[in-house]
């Protein structure tokens, strides 16, 4: 049995794969690109960077069980569901601009995903937000994974990887919440495409609230 591809057609440029976490835009976070050439070990040790370190701020809260709807993209074929939060997760020396502010906080939410086999696409931590619950604005989340990973990392939170088309996964993926609620909502964004089919993907915006388990 053979198995079908289809290919779509973005703001009339056909192309090879429709990967809408990799190819949104998210303030904060850039889509993985091919890596380059390994550097020589010289290059290498000129080209290190210190690692940002977590500033003295409010303690995180720890990991708080949450329940939530199960998200399930009716044209993608994507899910993703949220099953846990880390509230006031401690902004890294690299975040300064963001710690200075009094309105946002930093949270992790866990979550398990699972990209469609319909289309050539991929599910990452550029595909959904964290926002205060029954806000729809864009600039109010935004995403920190790729500043915070090794922060995370080292406090036992690993971040969320690609998840290829048709499998699944699972993980952590941080965000900086303008106003934050005691309810947060998860947002999944779908954008819009065209396949070399005639099929329209229509953008559209997806919420779950996460209601924190009593203890």
């Amino acid at each position: 049995m053979s198995i079908k591809h289809v290919f779509t057609t973005v703001v009339g440029i056909t192309v090879v794969t429709v990967a809408l976490a990799g190819c949104s835009s998210r303030s904060g976070e850039s889509a993985p690109s091919k890596a380059a050439a390994k550097p020589s070990q010289s290059q290498a040790t000129e080209q290190q960077t210190p690692t940002p370190t977590p500033t003295s701020e409010a303690a995180a809260s720890g990991v708080v069980d949450v329940t939530s709807d199960k998200i399930t993209d009716d044209q993608m074929g994507h899910t993703v569901q949220a099953d846990k939060v880390v509230r006031n997760f401690p902004w890294t020396s690299a975040q300064s601009g963001l710690a200075d502010r009094d309105d946002n906080e930093q949270v992790l939410v866990h979550v398990a995903v699972t990209a469609g086999d319909k289309y050539y696409s991929t599910m990452n931590c550029l595909a959904i937000r964290v926002q205060a619950h029954g806000s729809t604005e864009s600039y109010t989340s935004q995403g920190t994974t790729s500043v915070v990973e090794d922060a995370m990392k080292a406090a036992g939170y690993p971040a969320l990887t690609k998840v290829e088309q048709g499998q699944s996964g699972e993980g952590w993926c941080a965000y900086s919440v303008t106003d934050p609620s005691d309810v947060l909502d998860l947002e999944y964004q779908r954008n819009a495409a065209a396949s070399n089919d005639g099929t329209q993907i229509t953008a559209k915006d997806f919420y779950a609230p996460m209601t924190p388990v009593a203890s």
